[in-house]
């Protein structure tokens, strides 16, 4: 993977539409093509996760709905 070398700054959105209290967000910062998302133990439910990041001077978005 390309990305993998570069430096990738970006933002990371869970929305549960059933509750708005229930999003969550952030921003990760990775030079080797990974990085994590620290999120409750207990969470439940069907969320729509979002991912935005920029890597080598290029946006990038990601976006599908996960299940906990």
């Amino acid at each position: 993977n390309e990305l993998k070398s570069k430096l990738v700054n970006g933002k990371w959105s869970l929305y549960y539409a059933a509750d708005k209290s229930k999003d969550m967000n952030g921003s990760f910062q990775t030079v080797n093509g990974k990085y994590e998302i620290n999120i409750p133990e207990n969470i439940q439910g069907q969320f729509l996760l979002k991912l935005e990041w920029k890597a080598g001077g290029e946006d990038f978005y990601f976006e599908q709905n996960i299940f906990f």
